[in-house]
Formats: C-alpha cells, sequence, structure tokens
C-alpha cells in the first residue's frame, strides 16, 4: 500500500519550507502527498441550511472567499509538485488547526505528518500557542518537524 504524508500548510513561505523535504522523499519512493489547510470559518455547505448561524450573506461571502483563496493556493502548490513528479491531492478543513489535522490524519490512513514550526518559546508560545507542538504531542503518527529558516 501506498504511504501517504500530510503536508500542513498555513499560507506562509516559513510553512512551504517543509516541501522540499518530503518531496525529495516521495518521488522516488512513490508516496501521496497530501497538502491540508485549516481556514479560520467552518467549511460549510452552500448554501447554508436554514437557520444555520451562517447564514448571514456577509458571513458567507466570508466563508466562501477565504475557501476560494485557500483552495487556489493548494492547487498552486499542488500543480508544482505534480510537476517535479509527485502524487499530490488537496484538503481543506475549517476547524481548529491541531484538531484538524490530527482528525484528518487518524481517519485517512496518513503514515507521517509534515510541518514546519517556528519554535516560539515564553510568552510568544504562551500567547500563539503552537500547532506543530500540539500534533506532535497529541497525534499518535510519526511527525516530521523543520524549523524555518
Amino acid at each position: 500500500m501506498r504511504k501517504r504524508v500530510l503536508v500542513c500548510l498555513d499560507g506562509s513561505k516559513l510553512a512551504e519550507q517543509i516541501l522540499p523535504h518530503v518531496l525529495e522523499e516521495a518521488v522516488p519512493l512513490k508516496y501521496e502527498l497530501i497538502l491540508i489547510r485549516a481556514i479560520s470559518r467552518p467549511v460549510i455547505d452552500f448554501p447554508p441550511k436554514p437557520n444555520d448561524p451562517m447564514e448571514k450573506e456577509s458571513l458567507v461571502i466570508e466563508a466562501r472567499k477565504e475557501y476560494s483563496d485557500a483552495k487556489a493556493y493548494l492547487e498552486e502548490l499542488a500543480n508544482r509538485l505534480r510537476d517535479s513528479g509527485a502524487e499530490v491531492s488537496i484538503e481543506i478543513v475549517g476547524e481548529k488547526a491541531g484538531d484538524s489535522i490530527i482528525k484528518y490524519a487518524d481517519g485517512n490512513n496518513i503514515d507521517l505528518i509534515a510541518m514546519t514550526t517556528r519554535g516560539y518559546t515564553g510568552l510568544k508560545r504562551a500567547l500563539f500557542g503552537s500547532v506543530a507542538s500540539y500534533v506532535l504531542n497529541e497525534s499518535g503518527i510519526p511527525v516530521l518537524l523543520i524549523k524555518p529558516k
């Protein structure tokens, strides 16, 4: 069975620094890469269900834009990786990033989670939290972490 690597991205150039590391292994070993991005608004059905709190038009418009932007971003990266010979798919989730990553990995036969960490410590870490630390501590799946330059 083909190995599957979940590559966690947040839209930043720092997060993208994980890509050369996974690509180096993915192509020769024929791993499947799944690029995942969590967006701040829930991924909702369009049109929203009646009485759904998301039915306010402005919220729906914002959610659609964020989803559309995330999809375009991931598709662009996926196409670049495909040009390098990798098998790539994309996923967009709409919950807290750490929980979404673990939930997706647990439910989709993921063999490795790959992501960057900003390496915050002290007050910055307390204020901003750490998705990478959360995933590392809460996941039962191996995690590849790099600190971007």
